[in-house]
């Protein structure tokens, strides 16, 4: 089944190379422009996570493949936007937010996000390490904020013995497990200690 996943992952990301290759560069800005925009109009708070899942798979996919030039720099920088505000507009307790800290930190993961943008303008290939204070600090006020929506569910846990929160209580563990280690990888990209091969 591992193989089977591999060679389709091969097939995607052949065919999104081809796609990059042969519709004309209008057309194919035209293409990433508008993923930036349907994600930026996306409805965080109300949306469906199979959705979410396959908008925020899509943009993860093509900076893990590293897909050169796939995206601009620009576009890279508005999706850091785009998860950014999402903070505030997801449950802490949603599988949303979680979508959402998976698309930031593959974002990180990329070479791209430390590299100097080399055109000045954003339309080069890299991040120079896009507001990466802010991103600390919002990911921290974050934390925060997921941690006291954890003692208000264990509050209430403790009054129903339903268990209907339990499921909330996994989804809160792994949304405050990411965030630590997005912290931990924002904070080696700026002593420049990130091993990208990890």
């Amino acid at each position: 089944k591992k193989k089977k996943n591999n060679n389709n992952i091969k097939k995607v990301k052949e065919y999104l190379k081809h796609l990059q290759k042969t519709i004309a560069l209008e057309g194919f800005r035209r293409f990433t422009g508008q993923y930036v925009k349907l994600l930026n109009e996306w409805d965080f708070h109300s949306s469906k996570d199979e959705s979410l899942w396959l908008l925020i798979n899509f943009g993860s996919s093509v900076v893990q493949w590293d897909l050169d030039g796939f995206f601009l720099a620009s576009e890279v920088k508005e999706l850091i936007d785009i998860y950014t505000r999402s903070f505030q507009s997801c449950d802490p307790t949603s599988k949303g937010l979680l979508l959402c800290l998976d698309g930031l930190f593959t974002i990180l993961k990329w070479r791209g996000y430390a590299k100097d943008d080399s055109d000045g303008n954003g339309n080069g290939d890299g991040c120079k390490h896009y507001k990466i204070t802010e991103l600390i600090s919002e990911l921290k006020k974050l934390k925060q904020n997921v941690l006291d929506t954890q003692e208000l569910i264990q509050q209430d846990e403790k009054t129903n013995v339903d268990n209907a929160t339990l499921p909330w209580l996994e989804v809160i563990r792994l949304i405050l497990a990411k965030i630590d280690t997005i912290v931990v990888t924002l904070q080696q990209i700026h002593d420049r200690t990130l091993d990208y091969s990890a």
